[in-house]
């Protein structure tokens, strides 16, 4: 008498079942370690974003391949679940994906963040390849467009709606003068670089400026500076300070910005 081939498990299906629930283990520890600050996290989530597409296409795979050889292969159930949990999560990384390209997009249109963020890259570049140094304060609109390199126009040093907010002067963004000709690597990161200005080309200053900033600009409340450490915060004119966060990003508080390296 023929004894009845006994089925094993399909390795594939093992493998998304895995997947998915090392994803769910990963979002587990990033709400932990946001729950009791543990450093950067970052990397949990990461994780969660392979393991669970991961998850997705090796249960998909797994379930043709069962039904090919469904006389010596089985796990449908592995494989079907490691699907249905895969399936929300993809979903909202997709939502945040367009989400954050939209952002990118009205930023890059709207409002100075978008130039604010070349102008610094492009600093920071610059630095790299003139002895750590940036440039003149005097001049430092015309080094950066000097340098072919940085891959910047006369556009990025204006605001994409300077018209319609009524913006003076050619250049709406000012150099921190404070760092002429400073090592980049030697000014620590919470001193303004750059921040949101207006005046004549090579524009630099201080807090000075921030006085005469935009006075027939509409409903203006704060402007973005971006700092040596390459990070963007809003200065608020009402209370003439950066908005800032605790590392849990559970309060706010307001902090004046720092000029001299």
């Amino acid at each position: 008498m023929d004894v009845p081939y006994s089925k094993r498990t399909s390795f594939l299906a093992i493998a998304s079942f895995v997947c998915v629930i090392a994803a769910i283990i990963s979002i587990i520890l990033f709400g932990l370690t946001v729950a009791l600050p543990m450093g950067d996290v970052g990397h949990f989530i990461l994780f969660a974003m392979i393991f669970f597409p991961a998850a997705f296409v090796l249960g998909i795979i797994s379930v043709v391949v069962i039904t090919i050889r469904r006389k010596y292969l089985k796990g449908y159930i592995l494989a079907i679940l490691a699907i249905i949990l895969s399936i929300p999560m993809i979903y909202l990384d997709h939502k945040v994906r367009i989400g954050i390209k939209y952002r990118m997009e009205r930023s890059k249109l709207y409002t100075g963040r978008y130039n604010l963020d070349l102008l610094g890259k492009g600093l920071k570049k610059y630095a790299k390849s003139h002895n750590g140094c940036l440039p003149d304060a005097n001049s430092w609109c015309d080094d950066l467009l000097a340098d072919k390199e940085l891959g910047l126009t006369a556009e990025n040093f204006r605001h994409p709606k300077a018209d319609l907010l009524k913006l003076k002067g050619e250049c709406h963004f000012a150099f921190n003068k404070n760092l002429s000709r400073k090592r980049l690597v030697d000014i620590p990161g919470d001193v303004v670089l750059i921040f949101e200005a207006d005046g004549d080309w090579n524009l630099n200053g201080t807090s000075g400026i921030l006085q005469e900033r935009r006075t027939t600009a509409v409903d203006e409340y704060y402007i973005d500076m971006l700092f040596a450490d390459q990070t963007i915060k809003a200065f608020w004119f009402n209370e003439q300070a950066i908005k800032k966060f605790n590392k849990k990003g559970t309060s706010m508080y307001y902090e004046q910005p720092c000029w001299s390296p």
